[in-house]
């Protein structure tokens, strides 16, 4: 019977990775609420989980939120890296390599609805609408940030470089680094 209702493993390793104390388990009763709603039928719920943490659900995703990720603002951190949630299917972080001719002048912000964005060799569609193709779960699409210059989006970690930035040629480079950080959010599911 054990063997059988294992759905819980993976939210509970995440969870506990998520506080801070990977040795740490959730107790029988919690596992079988955590297996009963990752089988439920309804498409959007939440789960509270000890440590001030939720798990959610939207559709097949689901995502597991610690205290904290109220922060609306990324920061480029002291390594000049671009830190962001731990959501893309197949890779946690990458350069982002944009024409030197742009003042190293950067700011990174988190992106407003309707905001468009026109990563290189393809269409403009809005942030959101990229984000999704990407797999971004719902909960954090709107915590994802921007790298702007003048409030003008140049470049979105996981997505590319837009088009007027895309160095050509023999155009200087500057490389921006951004990595998957993955202390206050997890994505169990994709």
């Amino acid at each position: 019977m054990y063997l059988e209702d294992l759905g819980f493993l993976a939210v509970e390793l995440k969870w506990a990775t998520l506080i801070g104390r990977p040795e740490n388990r959730l107790k029988s009763g919690l596992r079988r609420k955590v297996d009963e709603f990752l089988n439920a039928r309804d498409c959007r719920a939440t789960l509270p989980l000890p440590g001030d943490v939720n798990l959610h659900r939207a559709g097949h995703q689901v995502w597991l939120t610690g205290a904290g990720y109220r922060n609306s603002s990324m920061a480029i951190t002291y390594d000049n890296i671009v830190l962001t949630p731990d959501a893309f299917k197949h890779f946690e972080s990458g350069v982002l390599s944009v024409a030197s001719l742009v003042p190293q002048a950067f700011n990174v912000r988190t992106w407003s609805p309707g905001e468009r964005f026109r990563p290189a060799t393809r269409r403009s569609r809005k942030i959101s609408d990229w984000l999704a193709e990407a797999g971004v779960h719902p909960a954090v699409r709107a915590q994802w940030p921007v790298i702007c210059h003048d409030d003008v989006i140049i470049a979105v970690p996981g997505l590319g470089v837009a088009e007027h930035v895309k160095p050509r040629g023999d155009t200087p480079v500057v490389n921006i680094h951004w990595k998957a950080h993955s202390r206050r959010d997890q994505q169990v599911s994709r």
